[in-house]
């Protein structure tokens, strides 16, 4: 296969992250002012959260078949999400995918609490992180997390020379950089808090909704079938394309599946509580 890809389909994350850093090179050549500097910090917030969904599905399936393939992919992942491709690794397929929003999984979405739902993002983000930091201590002497610990230690090594990189050339756009990828962490673990607000934690194939829409489909490689993900963690994203054009049982039969998340935001921020849409 081309370019020593698993699958050919993956053409289209390897087309998306040479865009991203196409992006990423033209913030560090830019000399912004202060309107096209927030434009920018918008930009590249939209570009740090897609290489996040896009690291998400490298790390379920490893893109290339030989390691210094994947391995380049995960540095290039980094320097566009501006943190390491393994940095929520273990807690992401080890804890989460096992506990799935019980109150086992250290990335629960109780930990949003009660109130509007637009704070109660915000006080996931909070209270979510703290609790992931906390429990990650604690597991320390976890094999998996060591092994995993040491390969986020030596990236983060790569991180560290590209922002000294970038503060030396253009320290503007590091401060750019900088905002937009964290913003871009924030839309997405605001994504994943929506996905699995309100949603049953007891049955996997229930306990997140599903967003049905083919654009945002192709974009997030189809991200948005959220349930079949956490049924089949390891399936290649491009196999729920042919399970939606065979309509499978398995995308027929989905809960809480919405055609547009817009639609379903618009919906949702303007309620007080999720409780309404918890089974919707």
């Amino acid at each position: 296969m081309g370019m020593g890809l698993r699958n050919p389909r993956d053409l289209r994350v390897v087309g998306f992250t040479a865009l991203h850093l196409a992006l990423w090179s033209a913030l560090l050549a830019s000399r912004p002012t202060f309107w096209s500097g927030l434009a920018w910090v918008a930009i590249y917030s939209l570009v740090a959260f897609h290489s996040q969904v896009l690291n998400h599905a490298h790390m379920h399936y490893r893109l290339f078949r030989r390691r210094a393939g994947n391995a380049a992919l995960d540095l290039a992942f980094g320097v566009i999400r501006g943190v390491p491709s393994h940095q929520n690794l273990y807690v992401h397929s080890h804890n989460h995918h096992r506990h799935h929003n019980s109150t086992a999984d250290w990335t629960t979405s109780a930990f949003g609490g009660e109130g509007p739902n637009g704070l109660r993002i915000a006080r996931y983000f909070v209270r979510m992180s703290a609790h992931v930091a906390r429990e990650k201590a604690k597991a320390r002497d976890c094999a998996i997390l060591r092994r995993i610990e040491r390969v986020r230690r030596r990236e983060w090594i790569w991180q560290a020379v590209v922002f000294v990189g970038m503060g030396s050339w253009n320290p503007v756009a590091l401060g750019l950089y900088l905002l937009g990828a964290t913003l871009g962490i924030f839309w997405l673990v605001g994504l994943n808090f929506v996905l699995h607000d309100g949603c049953p934690a007891e049955a996997t194939e229930r306990g997140s909704r599903n967003f049905t829409g083919r654009a945002l489909n192709y974009w997030l490689v189809n991200a948005g079938y959220h349930s079949i993900h956490h049924l089949a963690p390891s399936l290649h994203w491009s196999e729920i394309d042919r399970l939606v054009n065979e309509r499978d049982p398995r995308v027929s039969e989905l809960t809480y599946a919405h055609p547009s998340l817009l639609a379903f935001l618009k919906d949702y921020l303007i309620r007080s509580s999720p409780r309404k849409l918890a089974f919707r």
